[in-house]
């Protein structure tokens, strides 16, 4: 029972206790009172809740349509005690349709917010074609009377604003367009068109002096960029075109403006420039022989010229590098000047394929060889009692395999060189000498010919018969051994002979016919026949006058 007792008590209190704490909960819970205007315009919710022992608020605002009319939000009003007298204002802490509050002690418990909405009209905005290209800017959609509309134009490559029409009425052909929302819908339609082509055309001065380039039909808008290239032999000089058409940015031979809604005609002048004198040098003379490389001038260029030069070095040399130096002409003095000296500048390359550029005045160009490793070898011609034949000389023997070959002298026969003539040297090789011996080569042997010459002679002998033919061989007497004779003195005191063989020529004469023999060729036979007859019958006749 006493128990029973002390348990009631104890219920009795919490329930005491906890009632206060949930009347205390209530009480000190924030409240919020919202509403819209225009009644119907949109609507609103929000709700309170406790963070980390701090209360926050969040509210909400969302358009709506009444009657047909479309309403969007503007701003939120609070319901607050200014000078003992409740009015709404402005709450200038958030203008967004959605935002978030902290609610402290000082704030009074209950809040009254309101949200006001306007009227919003349809913008839409169009393109004629797509594929002329686009806009940006104010999207469609729904705006209030008096807000800023700012849409622009976009147009693809080859295209402009033709114009903007605004409710099917022509506004402006301007690039962008901006105005104020009315109060009512409004249609935009942006329409493109293509750009037109003029031509560009232009000429050079002297004929021939150059050329220019990117001449041709473009757009209007579109940027031209020409450029005066120079024939070899010339320089650019100006440019002439017609200053009311276009403004041009010049930059020496490049002439770049924006194509204007006509045609452009240009000139290109230019300028005969002086060949200027590229000279080449070996170094050392002997290192090789260097040659223009193309395109070959025979060493006269102009400014502005490119080429490369050969080195062809010579054999046992290799091409080390390219020197250069130009001979310009002492500037001009200037009595601002207070010192002033001849630059000459001087420059080098180790490319081998360097191409050279000629400036504007003559230089020259150097080719440096370098040469291969080498030794000296001292040659001496001996005869075979060691006497000098000639003088000795050196040559230069590089390192590798070499072979030294004995000189040919005229009265003198080889007949001995040093094992060392030949071989192979490299690096630590020394200096060596060569040594070759002559000797005077044996008498020459004596010629003997004997020449044989048969000729076929033949003779027609006139007769009462048939004519006959006798073949006559005659043989040549042989002609008498050839000798020349020796100078035996000089074989032992070591005097030259000549070393080729006599030979003597020998004129075959023809030996001449008999005087019997007939000439058969110059009569016809019947000739003979009857020269024949008539000798004959004068024989008979005095014959007969005989024995009378």
């Amino acid at each position: 029972m006493r128990y029973s007792k002390i348990v009631l008590a104890m219920l009795l209190m919490f329930i005491l206790i906890f009632g206060s704490s949930m009347t205390a909960f209530a009480k000190d819970t924030p409240e919020l009172v919202l509403s819209v205007e225009p009644l119907g315009s949109g609507t609103v919710n929000g709700h309170v809740f406790q963070l980390k022992g701090s209360w926050h608020a969040t509210i909400n605002a969302s358009d709506g349509m009444d009657e047909g009319v479309h309403y969007t939000f503007e701003k939120w009003q609070e319901y607050v005690k200014i000078k003992g007298k409740f009015q709404w204002i402005d709450f200038s802490m958030n203008r967004e349709e959605t935002f978030k509050f902290f609610v402290d002690n000082h704030d009074p418990w209950t809040r009254t917010f309101k949200a006001v909405f306007k009227p919003a009209y349809q913008l839409t905005i169009a393109v004629e074609d797509p594929v002329m290209g686009g806009l940006g800017g104010t999207p469609g959609g729904l705006y209030s009377e008096g807000a800023s509309i700012n849409i622009h134009s976009a147009p693809n490559p080859g295209y402009r604003v033709l114009g903007w029409w605004k409710d099917s009425v022509f506004e402006t052909d301007m690039q962008n367009y901006s105005f104020t929302m009315p109060g009512k819908p409004v249609d935009v339609l942006l329409k493109y068109e293509p750009l037109p082509s003029f031509n560009v055309t232009g000429e050079v001065s002297p004929e021939e002096s150059g050329v220019i380039e990117n001449l041709g039909s473009y757009k209007v808008g579109e940027e031209v960029t020409l450029m005066g290239v120079s024939e070899r032999g010339y320089v650019f000089s100006e440019w002439l075109y017609d200053e009311d058409v276009i403004t041009p940015d010049i930059n020496n031979y490049v002439f770049t403006f924006i194509m204007p809604e006509e045609d452009v005609h240009v000139e290109a002048i230019f300028e005969k420039v002086t060949p200027i004198k590229v000279a080449l040098y070996a170094d050392p003379e002997e290192g090789g022989n260097p040659f223009f490389n193309g395109p070959d001038y025979d060493g006269w260029y102009y400014i502005g010229d490119e080429f490369t030069v050969d080195p062809n070095p010579n054999n046992h040399f290799s091409f080390l590098k390219w020197s250069w130096i130009y001979s310009c002409p002492p500037p001009i003095w200037d009595d601002s000047l207070e010192f002033s000296t001849r630059a000459i500048p001087y420059d080098e390359s180790f490319d081998i394929d360097h191409v050279f550029v000629t400036m504007g005045c003559e230089f020259d160009i150097t080719a440096h060889y370098v040469e291969d490793d080498f030794v000296w070898a001292t040659l001496q011609y001996h005869n075979t009692l060691g006497n000098d034949i000639i003088p000795e000389k050196e040559v230069k023997v590089y390192y590798g395999e070499y072979a030294l070959n004995p000189d040919v002298i005229p009265g003198w026969q080889h007949i001995y060189s040093t094992p060392n003539h030949m071989g192979s040297i490299g690096e630590g090789a020394g200096n060596f000498t060569v040594t070759f011996v002559y000797q005077v080569p044996p008498p020459p042997t004596v010629v003997t010919e004997t020449v044989v010459v048969t000729e076929t002679v033949f003779v027609t002998v006139p007769a009462t018969t048939a004519p006959t033919t006798e073949t006559v061989t005659e043989e040549e007497v042989p002609l008498a051994p050839v000798s020349i004779p020796l100078d035996l003195d000089s074989i032992y005191d070591q005097t030259p002979v000549p070393t080729t063989e006599a030979v003597e020529d020998i004129d075959l004469e023809e030996v001449p016919l008999a005087d019997a023999l007939p000439q058969t060729g110059q009569l016809p036979a019947e000739g003979f026949y009857g020269i024949g007859g008539l000798i004959s019958a004068i024989g008979i006749y005095f014959k007969r006058r005989s024995f009378m």
